[in-house]
């Protein structure tokens, strides 16, 4: 069995983080809400692996004048081009120097969709098949020397260009699944592009007609009122031909975007440097209440009618260990921290801000992310995969056998919530009522694998109805958390005979 590390649990374990992650498709609006959450400069906690916010008040301006937040990821970067990027934490600054089409409401609860290049929300017909996209004017890329040092507007065709290049097989693209088969004439395009060796960047597609450079019209296949989402998406996130053509096989390590910041620096696997797009026109901040925290009020009291990027330089350090990310946020050296597992307990003993770090200024915010982790199987795999019934019970008795209220009270220090249904709080569909059927239970597990041939040996763990050994594969990475969820997978299926 192979599974994917700590992204998840078949319950769906819902995680308390800050609301600045929440809002990712709306990077440079978390930003000016972390800024004036605290009416002057951040300092802001939340969890890695499942927490809680806390920010102090510090001085906000460099020697230079510039305002500057400081924070980290727990791991390394691996690149910036929206549609090669597979990592959350790539796709995190990737999000602050694209535009997408639309974006997500930063307060709304359930999240809801607002146009982000648009002047409205897009018009849907023809039963969900047909959307209108009208582009705002005066949206400017990063300056570059991609566009021969004058300003460089987007418009409909860049939009076009960008869903294209979804199917350029020699850059691998991550996410061209969420628009295969979807518009009209597109995977025709790429057949044809294929037969003659090049894709044929000109060539008109059905599907994305260009009526003029500020309107777009995309012709779906088949009804998708959904499709609101896939413009959403950070994949989806909007380059400039000139820009690509300019770094061949190369976007990654120069993005060039219309968001509100650009690349200014990147040590790979250390440090980035973002800073504000001068050509960025923005908006002014106008989220409402949603109703669902109370900091909600002080959030929209301070930024109501201000522009939505107000920092002038983001400043993103990698830094691998939990102690010394605690320990740089705790010496000053950063602004906002996800408050590292193993300090939880220090940093929130009974669930409320220590004492010691409530008289440095600091704040503490938990909010419920809207997003479930999860943990499956490998359905090729001879032993753990596939539709045969002692597979299924297989396993279901896994299932059984974890233990999820251990994993939130030992490993994510009580910081988490179980999920009980599969659309997570917060977001559309959800069933607040719902019961997930599995539940921790090492004896009915046990009962399963015993009636479906799964039998002990003399050392106790079991064997394949076939006569060999039952092992349980966890795919994980080297760090301190995943070794704690490595402790309590092997004690969970040792405990039901199960090899780990």
């Amino acid at each position: 069995m192979a599974s994917k590390p700590h992204e998840g649990l078949p319950t769906g374990q819902g995680e308390w983080r800050m609301r600045r992650h929440v809002a990712r498709a709306a990077w440079g609006v978390a930003l000016a809400v972390a800024l004036a959450g605290c009416g002057g400069s951040p300092r802001e906690a939340a969890n890695d692996g499942g927490g809680s916010a806390a920010t102090t008040v510090s001085p906000v301006k460099n020697a230079d004048g510039k305002k500057v937040v400081r924070f980290s990821f727990p791991v390394a970067e691996s690149g910036f081009d929206p549609q090669t990027a597979h990592d959350l934490y790539s796709s995190t600054v990737i999000d602050g120097i694209f535009d997408t089409v639309l974006t997500y409401d930063y307060l709304a609860r359930p999240s809801k969709l607002v146009p982000r290049l648009l002047t409205e929300m897009p018009t849907i017909e023809d039963e969900g098949k047909l959307y209108t996209l009208k582009l705002k004017h005066g949206q400017y890329f990063a300056p570059n020397e991609a566009f021969g040092g004058k300003k460089r507007e987007l418009t409909a065709a860049d939009i076009a260009y960008t869903f294209k290049r979804n199917y350029d097989d020699s850059i691998k693209p991550e996410w061209r699944f969420l628009i295969a088969g979807k518009i009209v004439g597109l995977d025709d395009w790429y057949e044809r592009s294929k037969k003659t060796g090049k894709l044929d960047w000109d060539q008109p597609v059905a599907g994305l007609e260009i009526v003029d450079p500020y309107t777009l019209k995309i012709r779906l296949t088949k009804t998708d009122y959904n499709f609101g989402y896939v413009l959403a998406h950070v994949g989806n996130g909007v380059v400039a031909r000139e820009a690509i053509e300019k770094y061949p096989n190369d976007a990654q390590s120069h993005p060039v975007g219309s968001g509100p910041y650009y690349l200014k620096e990147w040590v790979r696997g250390q440090r980035m440097v973002l800073e504000k797009n001068p050509n960025w026109q923005g908006g002014k901040w106008n989220f409402k209440v949603s109703g669902k925290d109370p900091y909600d009020e002080v959030i929209v009291k301070e930024m109501s009618g201000k522009p939505i990027a107000v920092i002038d330089r983001v400043e993103i350090y990698v830094i691998e260990e939990e102690q010394s990310r605690w320990l740089a946020f705790r010496n000053q050296q950063l602004d906002l921290i996800n408050i590292p597992s193993s300090f939880i307990k220090q940093a929130l003993p009974g669930g409320k801000l220590a004492p010691d770090l409530a008289a440095q200024g600091m704040r503490l915010q938990q909010a419920l992310d809207p997003e479930y982790t999860y943990t499956y199987f490998q359905w090729r795999d001879p032993v753990w995969g596939g539709p045969e019934l002692h597979k299924i019970a297989l396993r279901r008795a896994a299932a059984y056998g974890l233990n999820r209220d251990e994993e939130i009270e030992v490993i994510r220090k009580g910081t988490a919530k179980r999920a009980e249904f599969i659309i997570p709080e917060g977001v559309a569909g959800h069933q607040a009522n719902y019961k997930s059927p599995i539940s921790y239970n090492p004896a009915l597990a046990n009962a399963l694998l015993d009636r479906f041939g799964y039998k002990k040996g003399a050392d106790g763990f079991r064997m394949t109805p076939d006569g060999k050994p039952l092992v349980f594969k966890y795919t994980s990475t080297p760090t301190a958390l995943e070794r704690e969820f490595d402790e309590l997978y092997r004690k969970n299926m040792e405990a039901i005979g199960i090899r780990y």
